[in-house]
C-alpha cells in the first residue's frame, strides 16, 4: 500500500476499495477486512480500514469484535505519509474504544514510523500509547490511568489459575525492542489491591503500592533486571505471618529475578524491610518451585515486635498468649537444596506463656544462645538460661548447655545436668534435626532421685513420701507429636513403674492427647498407703494400666488392675484401710468394724487384695481379685480374725470415684454416699 501511495500519481483513479475475506499470520488470523480510499488522485485522501471479525487465534477473550481506523485527511508525498486527526474504534474483552484519537506518520527515506493513540478505553480506565519504529528498533510508551485489573477481566490473558485478585493500576510503561531483545521500564502505582490464592490462606486487602523497575526479555532468558515495590497501605495475611501496612510501610527490592532458557529461575538480590524486619536474600537459584541455593541474612531484630506485628494474628489461641522479649540475629546459606551454613544469635530472651485463664505451659528467663556452622561437620555452640518452668509446676534451675552444631542438626556436646526440684535430669542425648520440613527432637536421659513431697506439692497432689528416679529412653518429637521409643523406668515406693508405648499429639494445642501402657512391679503397699493417708496396708502389689488414653491431661479410657504380688511377705490391713476400700467398692460396711467386736483388733491378716477398673465413656466397670456371692472380693481374708471386703457396685461413675479418693486423701476418713 505504501508503495502504491508513493508511486507516480494515478489521476484516473479517485476511489478504491479492497476487501479481504481472510488473512492470517503465524499467531493470528482475521476475516472480513476492508480498505476504502477516497480522493486517491489528490495529495490527501480519506482512508478507512475496517474489520468486522478478527478472531484471536482461537481464544474468544482475545477476539476483536469490531475494528475500524478512520483517517479523514491522509496526506502523502514522496517524503512522508501522515494522518494527524484519525480515529480508532475497537472492541474486545479488554479494550473498548468508541472514538480514540489516532495520529501516525511514515517517513520513507529513513524508514521511520510513529503512531500516537490517546483516549483509549482500557479495562474501565484510560490509556494512551506512543510507538516509534525505525531500523528494526521499536520504542513504545504507554500511559495508564485507573485501569481496573481483576482475575475475571484478565482470565483469557493469564495462565489458568484459581487465584482471585482485583485492583486499580496507573502509571507509565516504556518498552524498547531491538532484534530479539525487549527492555521494559515500569513506573506504576497500584491501589485497592485485594488478593486470594486458591486455598484462601494467602490474602491481601486494600493494598496500595508504588512499583518501579525494569524487565528484560530475549530468546535465552527473561527477568526483572530491577524492581522496587513500596507497600504503603493495606493488610497482608499468610499462614505464617500477618502485617498491617497501615502501621508499617514496607519495601521490597529485587535485582536480576527471572528465568533462563532452561526454565531455571534465580533472584540475584532480594530485600524486604520495614521498621521491624530487614531481610536480605542473595544468590537464590532453583528448579521449578524448589530452591537449590541462597544466602539469607536477618539483621538484629526485637522479638517482641516480630511476635506482635507478624506472628500473633496467625497463631493458635495457646501460642497467642505469649510474652516475648529479646533480640534475634540470623543468617542461613543453602547449597544443592540443603542448608550448608547458618548462624543464629539470641540474647536477653524471655519467653512466657501467660493465658488469661488456666495455668502457664512454660516459662523461660534470660535465654542466651549462639548456634552456628559454616560447612564443617561439627561446630561448638551453646545455649543457657537462668531458670525455667513447665506446666506451671516443674521448675528448672540455671543451666549452660554446650552444643555441637552441624549443617542439619544441633546436639548436646556432653552429658548436661538440668536441675529439677531437689534432683536433676541428666541429659545424655539431645538432638534437634531440621533436615526435614518439620524440625524433630530426640532426647535420652536419667532422672536422679527427686523427693515425692516436692513433686506432689508442685502438682497439687496429696503429700507423698519417698523418692522417685528413673531412666528416660529415647523420646522423639516432631510437628507437635511426641513418641517414647522404649520403656521409661521410674523407681518409686520401693518398686518399679514401667511406662511403654507413649505417644502424644497436639502438645502445644488447647487439647493435647496422650496414650500409654503402664506396668507396676513389687510396689510396697505400706509406703504407698502411708503416702495417701489411706490406712496402713503391708505387703506388695503388682498392677498395670493398659490402653491409657488422656485428653487434655484427663483420663478418658484405660484398663487398670492392681493385685497382691506372689512374693508379698507379711500381709496385714488396718481398720481404716478396710473402711476406705469398702467405701470405694460400695461394700456397704465402712464404719461397721468400729461398732462390732472387731473394733478390738487394730489390723487383720489377708490372703489377697486388689481390683480392676475398665474405664469407658466416664464409667468404671469394677471387679475384684475373685468372684464372691453377689459381688466380688476386694479383700479376701486370711488367718484369725478373718475379714472379707466384698464389692457390689460393678459400674461406678468415674467422677464419683475420683471424689471419693479425694475425700480419703484430704480428710483421712471415709464419707458414705
Amino acid at each position: 500500500m505504501m508503495a502504491l501511495l508513493c508511486s507516480a500519481p494515478l489521476y484516473a483513479l479517485s476511489y478504491a476499495k479492497i476487501s479481504i475475506k481472510s488473512v492470517s499470520g503465524e499467531a493470528w488470523q482475521g476475516k472480513d477486512l476492508s480498505l476504502t480510499i477516497n480522493d486517491l488522485d489528490q495529495s490527501q485522501s480519506n482512508v478507512r480500514l475496517e474489520a468486522r471479525h478478527f478472531p484471536g487465534n482461537g481464544n474468544s477473550d482475545k477476539t476483536i469484535e469490531y475494528f475500524r481506523i478512520d483517517c479523514p485527511v491522509l496526506k502523502y508525498s514522496e517524503k512522508s505519509i501522515t494522518c494527524n486527526k484519525g480515529q480508532l474504534q475497537l472492541k474486545n474483552k479488554l479494550v473498548s474504544a468508541d472514538a480514540a484519537n489516532l495520529a501516525f506518520a511514515y517517513l520513507p527515506d529513513n524508514q521511520k514510523i510513529r503512531v500516537e493513540l490517546t483516549g483509549l478505553d482500557l479495562l474501565s480506565g484510560k490509556a494512551a500509547v506512543d510507538i516509534d519504529y525505525q531500523h528494526n528498533k521499536l520504542v513504545a510508551n504507554a500511559r495508564l490511568q485507573k485501569l481496573s485489573l481483576s482475575s475475571d477481566s484478565l482470565s483469557g490473558f493469564l495462565p489458568e489459575s484459581e487465584t482471585e485478585f482485583e485492583g486499580i493500576l496507573s502509571g507509565n510503561i516504556n518498552l524498547e525492542k531491538q532484534s530479539d531483545k525487549i527492555t521494559s521500564n515500569l513506573d506504576l502505582s497500584v491501589s485497592g489491591l485485594s488478593f486470594s490464592n486458591a486455598d484462601g490462606d494467602i490474602l491481601a486487602d486494600a493494598v496500595s503500592s508504588v512499583i518501579t523497575g525494569q524487565y528484560q526479555y530475549n530468546n535465552q532468558s527473561h527477568y526483572l533486571n530491577r524492581l522496587t515495590v513500596r507497600l504503603e497501605q493495606g493488610e497482608l495475611l499468610t499462614p505464617w505471618f500477618y502485617t498491617d501496612l497501615n502501621q508499617r510501610k514496607a519495601k521490597l527490592a529485587l535485582k536480576k529475578a527471572g528465568f533462563n532458557a532452561k526454565k531455571h529461575w534465580q533472584i540475584k538480590h532480594f530485600n524486604f524491610s520495614d521498621n521491624v524486619l530487614d531481610i536480605t536474600v542473595s544468590g537464590l537459584k532453583g528448579i521449578n518451585n524448589a530452591a537449590e541455593q541462597f544466602q539469607l541474612s536477618l539483621q538484629p531484630v526485637e522479638l517482641k515486635h516480630v511476635y506482635r506485628f507478624y506472628f500473633l494474628p496467625v497463631l493458635s489461641n495457646d501460642l497467642a498468649q505469649l510474652n516475648v522479649t529479646g533480640k534475634l540475629e540470623a543468617s542461613v546459606s543453602m547449597q544443592s537444596g540443603e542448608i550448608s551454613a547458618y548462624q543464629l544469635n539470641l540474647s536477653d530472651t524471655w519467653l512466657a506463656h501467660e493465658p488469661e485463664f488456666g495455668s502457664s505451659k512454660f516459662f523461660l528467663e534470660n535465654l542466651q544462645a549462639q548456634l552456628h556452622n559454616h560447612g564443617e561437620s561439627q561446630t561448638d555452640s551453646y545455649l543457657k538460661f537462668s531458670n525455667a518452668s513447665f506446666l506451671d509446676t516443674i521448675e528448672f534451675g540455671a543451666v549452660s548447655i554446650p552444643l555441637q552444631t552441624s549443617p542439619q542438626s544441633v546436639s548436646v556436646h556432653e552429658t548436661t545436668t538440668l536441675p529439677v526440684f531437689d534432683g536433676a535430669i541428666m541429659v545424655e542425648t539431645f538432638n534437634l534435626d531440621f533436615s526435614q520440613d518439620a524440625p524433630g527432637v530426640k532426647f535420652e536421659g536419667i532422672l536422679t532421685p527427686v523427693s515425692l513431697s516436692d513433686v506432689s506439692e508442685a502438682f497439687g497432689w496429696p503429700e507423698m513420701s519417698g523418692k522417685v528416679s528413673g531412666l528416660i529412653p529415647a523420646v522423639s518429637y516432631r510437628d507437635g507429636n511426641a513418641r517414647l521409643a522404649g520403656t521409661l523406668l521410674i523407681r518409686a515406693f520401693d518398686g518399679n513403674i514401667l511406662i511403654r508405648d507413649v505417644e502424644a499429639s497436639h502438645l502445644l494445642s488447647s487439647w493435647p492427647v496422650l496414650s500409654a501402657d503402664v506396668e507396676m512391679k513389687n510396689i510396697d503397699l505400706e509406703k504407698l498407703t502411708k503416702t495417701f493417708s489411706f490406712g496402713k496396708i503391708t505387703g506388695r502389689v503388682d498392677g498395670h494400666v493398659k490402653k491409657l488414653l488422656m485428653e487434655n491431661w484427663q483420663p478418658t479410657q484405660f484398663d487398670a488392675m492392681l493385685k497382691t504380688s506372689e512374693k508379698s511377705g507379711r500381709k496385714r490391713i488396718s481398720q481404716k484401710a478396710v473402711d476406705n476400700i469398702s467405701n470405694l467398692g460400695g461394700a456397704g460396711m465402712a464404719g461397721a468394724l468400729s461398732r462390732s467386736f472387731m473394733r478390738f483388733f487394730e489390723d487383720f491378716g489377708y490372703d489377697k487384695l486388689g481390683f480392676t477398673c475398665i474405664l469407658r465413656d466416664g464409667v468404671c466397670q469394677m471387679s475384684g481379685v475373685e468372684d464372691a456371692n453377689q459381688g466380688y472380693y476386694l479383700v479376701k481374708g486370711g488367718g484369725i480374725p478373718r475379714i472379707d471386703v466384698i464389692g457390689h457396685n460393678k459400674n461406678t461413675d468415674w467422677n464419683v470415684l475420683l471424689d471419693r479418693l479425694a475425700n480419703i486423701a484430704t480428710s483421712g476418713s471415709p464419707t458414705i454416699q
